[in-house]
């Protein structure tokens, strides 16, 4: 070993060796899903380990390369950790929530106060019976629900248990199990069942036409993301009912922006205007600057006519269906499905982008978006169930930003594994298949950041319709999404000595947006008939869109670390 360098002296924490079947209790407290690889894994190991012992080989496995040098590593890999250790940081990297992630089986093995536990008569049927049982949460939701037993629950419970083998026969090649292996699985996965199922039964895969709704709204109540609009199970269990002004509110702002960037505006706005009557009641100034940031705003002029028309003619209550909510300003297909299904508990088929990409992968549809969304639509409404469309309408968006992701999507954890089309014939990541995109052409302007010594900068507002509308601007030149503006200082609002401060670029929707910088000291004040003078310090309370606040920075780049909001 390399002792001028002492990174090398220590092995890499997670190369383990094998270690006592004291640590069963411990080690077996991960996902089983992979329960077939594991166990045709753990007996190659058992069969490798005695052949290896013949040649004085312990329980190295397999020789890994030393990242640094190219030297053997001072332990070998095995196989089986880390596979172990991908799947534990797998299970800690989703943020589910504590309270409900570790039940059932997991918890009935860590509690196991030794080996010798696990083989006593009817531990085996504890630690299964649960097979990751909900949590409390869940349990009391659940109560008195009778469980749907058919072959999927002894073969669960099957796959369970040779987990469980796996890791004995792993840890300990050379010692035989305690009790023999077809009289536990006969009597703990199949004691409720007059015949044990044929092979054939057991190994065939069946996919439905329309898979059920139960497994996602099972995996729904045990690992929803808490957000502040949403009604949990729990929650609706307690008899809490779904806010409609809370819902709509949430879908407007959720359209095109992350869950992460609008819980903080959701806040803002329910602070502000906690009834949809608040919002109606607003200036349009007050709207436009509270959503100043979140972006797509013709959204929050549209949320404005919306709250308006509900408070105006529906009496401040807004419909209860698709074709009412369908009514009002602002609000298409994808917002009346959303809020009438989770607002009024309708059998609505609710799609947006995670929706679409859970429903690609699990009909493997090879039709190109966008051209595919109606065949996505017809199958979530297949799909959606008559019982809690609201909550399955919630799932499938958790799955899709949980589980179903773009990249790298943890199918070992999905409550649609079995049934998922993509997983069985091909790589779940190549859908949802898109149409190939068209490059975004590139679009130039100017703004003109012209700042008094009183420390006020000049602002206008912009037109009320197209891009940007009814937002706060800094002068700039007549540049749109097909058409290129004026670059140069002969653009400029009024005769100054206007020095260049850089080029400042945006990405909409449609275009890419390239903003040459000027700005401009002056003395005082100019009278101007079209903007007014706003001190810098108070910029931030000002409806400034992102590409404006990029340009002001450009010019003044202590701007709105200085100002007060």
């Amino acid at each position: 070993m390399d002792r001028q360098n002492p990174t090398l002296a220590r092995p890499l924490t997670h190369h383990r060796r094998a270690q006592s079947l004291n640590r069963l209790p411990q080690l077996v407290a991960l996902d089983p899903l992979h329960h077939a690889f594991e166990l045709a894994g753990g007996l190659a190991l058992q069969r490798r380990g005695r052949a290896g012992a013949a040649h004085g080989l312990g329980d190295r496995l397999l020789d890994d390369a030393n990242l640094v040098d190219g030297g053997k590593a001072e332990e070998a890999v095995d196989a089986l950790d880390e596979f172990a250790l991908g799947m534990g940081e797998e299970k800690r990297a989703r943020a589910f929530a504590g309270d409900r992630q570790h039940a059932g089986a997991e918890a009935a093995v860590i509690a196991a106060a030794g080996p010798g536990d696990l083989f006593r008569a009817g531990a085996i049927s504890e630690i299964l019976a649960g097979d990751f049982a909900p949590g409390a949460e869940q349990r009391r939701i659940d109560a008195g629900t009778a469980r749907q037993d058919g072959i999927d629950q002894p073969i669960r419970q099957l796959g369970n248990l040779l987990h469980i083998f796996a890791w004995i026969t792993h840890r300990n090649p050379s010692a035989p199990p305690p009790i023999l292996i077809v009289d536990l699985i006969e009597r703990h996965c199949f004691a409720k069942y007059r015949a044990f199922p044929p092979l054939r039964q057991i190994m065939t895969t069946t996919t439905l036409d329309t898979p059920s709704a139960k497994p996602l709204l099972d995996w729904y109540d045990r690992h929803h993301r808490d957000l502040p609009w949403r009604v949990s199970p729990g929650m609706a269990a307690r008899g809490v009912h779904a806010d409609p002004y809370r819902v709509w509110l949430s879908e407007v702002m959720l359209q095109q922006t992350t869950v992460q960037a609008v819980k903080p505006y959701f806040e803002k706005f329910l602070q502000r205007w906690p009834e949809v009557t608040d919002l109606a009641a607003a200036e349009n100034d007050e709207v436009m600057a509270a959503w100043a940031g979140l972006g797509y705003y013709a959204r929050a002029r549209n949320l404005k006519k919306c709250a308006e028309a509900v408070a105006t003619e529906h009496g401040g209550v807004f419909p209860d269906t698709e074709e009412g909510l369908k009514s009002l300003p602002g609000i298409g297909d994808y917002t009346a499905a959303a809020v009438a299904a989770i607002a009024f508990n309708r059998q609505a088929a609710v799609m947006d982008g995670n929706v679409e990409r859970v429903i690609s992968r699990l009909y493997a549809i090879e039709a190109p978006l966008p051209g595919a969304k109606p065949l996505m639509k017809e199958k979530v409404a297949l799909m959606t169930p008559a019982a809690r469309p609201g909550d399955f309408a919630q799932a499938m968006m958790d799955l899709g930003a949980t589980i179903c992701t773009p990249k790298r999507p943890a199918c070992s954890l999905c409550p649609f594994r079995g049934t998922c089309q993509a997983l069985k014939l091909s790589d779940p990541e190549l859908f949802p298949v898109k149409a190939a995109k068209k490059e975004k052409p590139v679009r130039h302007g100017a703004a003109f950041i012209a700042v008094t010594a009183e420390g006020e900068i000049l602002l206008r507002r912009r037109g009320e319709s197209g891009l940007l509308g009814g937002m706060t601007e800094v002068p700039t030149t007549a540049w749109t999404s097909r058409l290129d503006g004026e670059t140069s200082v002969t653009a400029a609002p009024f005769d100054a000595a206007w020095q260049a401060s850089g080029t400042v670029t945006h990405v909409f929707t449609h275009f890419e947006l390239r903003l040459s910088i000027w700005r401009a000291a002056i003395a005082r004040a100019l009278d101007t008939n079209d903007g007014w003078w706003e001190p810098v310090t108070n910029l931030e309370a000002q409806a400034l869109p992102t590409v404006m606040k990029k340009a002001i920075a450009a010019a003044i780049p202590l701007a709105f670390k200085t100002s007060r909001a």
